[in-house]
């Protein structure tokens, strides 16, 4: 989500599925179709795949053809979902957010992955009071299904009475320049992994990404075969708690998830953990089993994704990708991958 200088919007750690946010959003009836509204954040202006890194500052700017007052729903990879409304009494074609005063700016925060805007306008004020936003003008819902009907249902009553439009959904990614893999550049490895198996290799079309800085551990995906995505996904010793680098990967690789989910594409994936040499054999398939199932929980939890699809094994230390010669192989190879589930 966004976290202000000014201002802060907390981030829940509930799970939550951002496809019912989007479709309690999506919902609503609006009957307003010549208002022309145009979103955009930053200077990307006309840009079809903006994106910006955790720590940059964040504006979004609303253009109408017809003067009104504007609410911007915005909801982040995990579905939390925070509103910011216009200032009242002011009835303008353009309008930026923040718009609060005394300095406030938005800085952008985790979570990382794609974040999804939705604009409403209307000739009236918007009175979200029953949502509890009265003095102040942003506000973050509970993350749960009742809390956006509620939404859904009060934005309906306005627009029975009152004009109501509303611009379509406008995306934009959040990166993390310290990771190896961005999400766009995840999304174009966990293409072939996602796809039928045996069919031809999908089409993809490169899309410019920004400069990011490499980590010290090399990207070795391209060493595995094509079926498999491997992770950097990192462990402190004799643990299977997830943490730092690790997370921040995983919410990049939920939101793609969720992109899959929402198309109806997400076939049946495992997880495999694997652990480098050192220790018996039985306790790093032990260990190798835990972590597996510490990422398949992290993903379940938090993006919400049916648990039926994704299956966690422990591959122990069988299958390294490096030799175990020294302690920066051996953390290659400490590492999590990620399959499409092929049916004998």
């Amino acid at each position: 989500m966004l976290l202000g200088l000014s201002i802060v919007v907390a981030t829940s750690a509930s799970a939550f599925n951002r496809l019912d946010a989007i479709e309690a959003v999506e919902s609503v009836r609006t009957n307003w179709n010549d208002a022309g509204l145009e979103l955009w954040i930053n200077n990307f202006r006309g840009i079809a795949d903006p994106g910006v890194n955790i720590g940059d500052s964040v504006t979004f700017s609303i253009e109408s053809q017809i003067p009104g007052h504007y609410l911007l729903t915005l909801i982040d990879s995990k579905g939390e979902t925070t509103l910011f409304l216009s200032e009242p009494n002011q009835v303008t074609n353009r309008y930026d957010f923040p718009n609060f005063g005394d300095g406030a700016i938005l800085e952008q925060g985790p979570p990382l992955g794609e974040q999804f805007i939705f604009v409403f306008a209307s000739e009236s004020e918007f009175n979200l009071s029953e949502l509890g936003m009265t003095s102040e003008r942003i506000l973050t819902l509970p993350t749960n299904t009742s809390a956006l009907q509620k939404l859904a249902s009060v934005l309906n009553n306005h627009g029975d009475i009152n004009t109501l439009a509303r611009a379509d959904r406008y995306t934009y990614a959040v990166d993390d320049p310290a990771l190896t893999l961005s999400t766009r550049g995840l999304q174009r490895k966990l293409r072939p992994v996602m796809s039928e198996p045996g069919a031809p290799p999908p089409v993809v079309v490169a899309q410019p990404e920004p400069e990011v800085s490499s980590v010290s551990t090399p990207d070795v995906s391209s060493t595995t075969d094509i079926s498999a995505l491997s992770l950097d996904i990192k462990f402190r010793y004799n643990s299977a708690e997830l943490e730092g680098a690790g997370i921040a990967q995983l919410e990049v690789l939920g939101s793609a998830l969720v992109n899959y989910l929402e198309a109806g594409d997400l076939p049946v994936i495992s997880l495999e953990g694997h652990t480098d040499d050192s220790g018996p054999e039985d306790y790093n398939m032990d260990l190798s089993n835990r972590r597996a199932n510490a990422t398949r929980a992290f993903l379940v939890d938090n993006f919400g994704l049916p648990a039926s699809s994704i299956e966690a094994y422990g591959m122990g230390e069988e299958r390294p990708i490096a030799p175990n010669t020294d302690a920066a192989s051996r953390a290659i190879n400490r590492r999590v991958e990620l399959r499409r589930k092929v049916e004998q």
